[in-house]
């Protein structure tokens, strides 16, 4: 067999069994962030959205957090532990790819390292894998054309750290279908974050100087995601919610239950003191809380994600995110 006639055969073989990896799609359904929307496309990071007057040079620190799957995406432990290994992966990845660029001069990883004092301006990276679906290889090798696709998808924003104010928000989203013998599904998922991770850095090089954007004002106090709600009747947030506390240090299961005389209770047992309590109000669409254990304030958002009902709250200090489902 001539050499030609084999490296034809190679390249039908590709194109008939697929070897083509992750690719960009339109993300699904983009939630935003403190008043900004990711709605204006961009050939790397997806879509985008850019508060008024944001200049990436004035932040010499950037910080970034590990990034939560949503409590949709997950249905037992595998999954969990799946999910888990899936946020460490692409926060290595954005980690390494913003030192390599040099944007900022010093990246720091709060999964490792403290919040840092005294650096000047910082720009703290937070976010949301809020779409992880493994697919199915068999499906991919025997139906292909798009069946069976593992699919990722990350929502970002960047955060004025002193003024808790959001200026930057991205979705990006990935599907993998093609692989030999169908793709591994792991492979796949990884190789979309590393491109997510690449492409947004890609991005954030040509922002400063010829990124052109219909700009949307940042909004002066909360960071809570603007959701389209489920409800804002105080009928659909009375319960009990349980979920997890994504914080800098670590999670923490949470269980919490609002009253309808505008008191809430929560218990955790494993973040300290373990019980905890306070008052909440609605406020158009969202849920303003105050934490008495505490003394901390936040806002919240009900929303629904695939046909569950998810409750996100976010402290006004930053320092984490709660997101919880109704208890079962």
């Amino acid at each position: 067999m001539t050499p030609s006639v084999s490296g034809a055969l190679v390249i039908i073989s590709m194109v008939l069994t697929g070897c083509f990896g992750a690719y960009q799609v339109a993300p699904e359904a983009p939630l935003g962030v403190g008043g900004l929307k990711p709605t204006q496309e961009d050939q790397d990071a997806g879509r985008v959205g850019i508060a008024t007057g944001f200049n990436l040079k004035d932040y010499p620190v950037i910080a970034v957090e590990r990034f939560p799957v949503a409590k949709s995406e997950i249905k037992d432990e595998g999954d969990q532990r799946f999910a888990d290994r899936m946020a460490f992966i692409y926060q290595a990845e954005l980690i390494r790819r913003l030192r390599e660029a040099g944007l900022f001069s010093r990246v720091v990883n709060l999964s490792e390292t403290d919040f840092p004092v005294g650096a000047g301006k910082v720009l703290k990276l937070r976010g949301t894998i809020t779409r992880l679906g493994r697919g199915s290889q068999a499906v991919r090798y025997l139906v292909g054309f798009g069946a069976g696709s593992t699919r990722a998808q990350a929502e970002m924003y960047f955060v004025d750290a002193d003024s808790g104010r959001v200026m930057l928000v991205t979705a990006d989203r990935r599907l993998a279908s093609m692989g030999l013998l169908g793709g591994d599904d792991e492979d796949f998922l990884r190789e979309s974050f590393n491109n997510m991770a690449r492409d947004l850095v890609k991005f954030l090089v040509r922002l400063p100087k010829d990124f052109k954007v219909a700009v949307v004002a940042a909004p002066s106090q909360s960071t809570a995601p603007e959701i389209a709600p489920a409800t804002a009747e105080v009928k659909a947030l009375v319960g009990t919610w349980s979920g997890t506390v994504y914080a800098q240090r670590g999670t923490y299961p949470l269980t919490i239950t609002f009253r309808d005389n505008g008191s809430w209770h929560a218990t955790s047992p494993t973040l300290k003191p373990g019980t905890f309590g306070g008052t909440w109000q609605l406020n158009g669409s969202n849920v303003v809380w105050t934490s008495l254990t505490t003394g901390r304030t936040g806002t919240s958002t009900l929303h629904e994600v695939n046909g569950t009902r998810i409750l996100r709250l976010i402290p006004d200090d930053g320092t984490s995110t709660i997101e919880l489902t109704p208890a079962r």
